[in-house]
């Protein structure tokens, strides 16, 4: 329902939904920051068992004008929700008789999706078309950011942006983090070389200490000797006897805390 006052922009629609949806007893308001419409919902309406049946059958009403895509992003969190089976069996119920409302659902974790579209147990099995999306290519990704560092008056050469992707292993968003550091560090004008990486990481460190050092205190003592012989020395040689002697751990307890 929060999501029906965000992609309109018009307060006739979002009462037209509120009209809908009577049983969850919304109620409109207008955010103080932009004056957008706002949809809030009765808590202990929205705990009830026919509360999501509710909202789609809402979403439905609403669509007779074709002008309603239901997308859903990280579609695969509802496998973290109570009754999770329960849930995606009451959705696919009422989805497969809304001929005309277009449905979308998105993920990045690609094994939990599959479970959800491909496990024959799934009340959502073989329900949608699937569509997977691959790593960016190489070329158009070099593009993209030799482009948008030209807009902010910087220069960066292909040489360094494949250093980029090389060292964010292409993963779109370590990409955008390591760029958007190297940004912040460096000055307009500027020509950005890999002697600026030093700095850039430096940042991101330092953004990211907290997190780190939360991983770190959860740690075993077997696996925290592990980790500093990792990075004092690498782990071309993990399970060589120079590195076994180094953290004093047989070589199957290493194994156990590798794997």
């Amino acid at each position: 329902m929060k999501g029906v006052a965000k992609a309109s922009k018009e307060l006739s629609f979002i009462k037209k939904a509120v009209q809908f949806a009577y049983r969850l007893r919304p109620v409109i308001g207008i955010d103080p920051r932009d004056g957008s419409p706002t949809i809030s919902v009765d808590s202990r309406a929205a705990s009830d068992s026919d509360s999501l049946g509710a909202v789609m059958a809402t979403l439905e009403k609403l669509a007779v004008d074709g002008k309603v895509c239901i997308v859903f992003d990280e579609f695969q969190d509802i496998l973290r929700l109570d009754n999770a089976k329960g849930l995606l069996a009451e959705m696919r119920s009422t989805i497969q008789f809304q001929a005309d409302v277009p449905y979308f659902f998105t993920g990045s974790a690609r094994n939990e999706m599959m479970s959800i579209f491909d496990d024959m147990d799934s009340p959502f099995y073989k329900s949608a078309l699937t569509f997977s999306v691959d790593e960016i290519e190489p070329v158009l990704f070099t593009r993209f950011i030799e482009g948008r560092f030209k807009k902010g008056d910087r220069r960066i050469s292909g040489s360094v942006t494949a250093k980029i992707l090389e060292f964010a292993d292409g993963v779109s968003g370590d990409v955008q983090e390591l760029c958007e550091a190297l940004w912040e560090t460096t000055e307009s004008g500027a020509e950005i070389s890999a002697d600026d990486f030093s700095a850039a990481l430096d940042l991101i460190f330092s953004r990211e200490l907290g997190g780190y050092e939360a991983i770190v205190e959860r740690l075993t003592p077997g696996q925290l000797t592990v980790l500093r012989a990792l990075a004092a020395h690498g782990d071309s040689q993990i399970y060589g006897n120079e590195f076994v002697m180094q953290v004093g751990l047989p070589t199957s307890s290493i194994r156990r805390i590798v794997g």
